[in-house]
């Protein structure tokens, strides 16, 4: 039969309350980073939270945080390792490092977050029969309003565009923690992802390369690389987005 959307009983409420907490723990580590002022401190930027939720998937779960002033953070919690007969070779993970955020993306962030009127409102489409799509979370905190919503899906068209920026962020950067590995490991197993990343760039479902230049650059520079491989590597890295 068709696959059931999650009811929200008592795991949700659970769940709901850790994904807040997550929220709020990446806002005090981003705040509390080296080179923070420790004098007075001034009122902190806004921010945006977007929390996604799924067993299911690699991440199973993940936390982007982005301030106005172009900073944020990812968090990420590796899910279940690959079946024994998976033709996956990467070895599930988690991942905690800063971001930054381009400009335009950065405006596009706050721009759609204030249209959806900060998240103020119940934001989930509802609906029997829905595929559970991932337990997701967006929150704002800012001088201006504060907001959550959860949602499996949505009708907000703010939302539903929202929700795919984020997630593109997060493919990028599921991306390069995959590349690293491979870089280190099985350098001549590079082909694969970079042209799985040079396409969903060119679809606009990877965005915010720039968290990931580093070791675009690496490979695109490294002579003992496939030379294909490094000209995908230079292709992504040109993309600028």
């Amino acid at each position: 039969g068709s696959t059931r959307v999650r009811r929200w009983g008592p795991g949700a409420a659970r769940s709901l309350w850790r994904l807040r907490l997550r929220c709020a723990l990446a806002a005090l580590l981003l705040a509390l980073r080296p080179g923070a002022s420790r004098g007075e401190a001034p009122a902190p930027p806004a921010q945006v939270c977007f929390t996604y939720d799924n067993a299911r998937e690699q991440p199973a779960r993940y936390v982007i945080l982005v301030r106005e002033d172009g900073v944020g953070s990812y968090s990420a919690e590796a899910g279940a390792a690959p079946q024994p007969n998976s033709s996956d070779p990467f070895p599930p993970g988690g991942e905690n490092r800063r971001i930054v955020v381009p400009e335009s993306l950065l405006e596009r962030i706050f721009f759609l977050t204030r249209r959806s009127g900060y998240f103020a409102t119940p934001c989930d489409g509802g609906g029997r029969g829905i595929a559970f799509q991932g337990l997701k979370t967006l929150s704002y905190r800012g001088p201006d309003g504060n907001g959550l919503c959860t949602y499996n899906w949505t009708k907000s068209k703010q939302i539903d565009e929202l929700t795919s920026d984020f997630q593109a962020m997060a493919l990028t950067l599921e991306e390069g923690r995959k590349m690293e590995l491979e870089y280190r490991h099985t350098p001549l197993r590079l082909d694969g992802e970079l042209d799985f990343l040079r396409k969903a760039v060119l679809q606009g479902d990877a965005l915010d390369i720039a968290n990931i230049a580093p070791l675009l650059r690496r490979i695109a520079g490294d002579e003992s690389i496939l030379d294909r491989d490094r000209r995908w590597a230079g292709e992504i890295l040109a993309s600028g987005k």
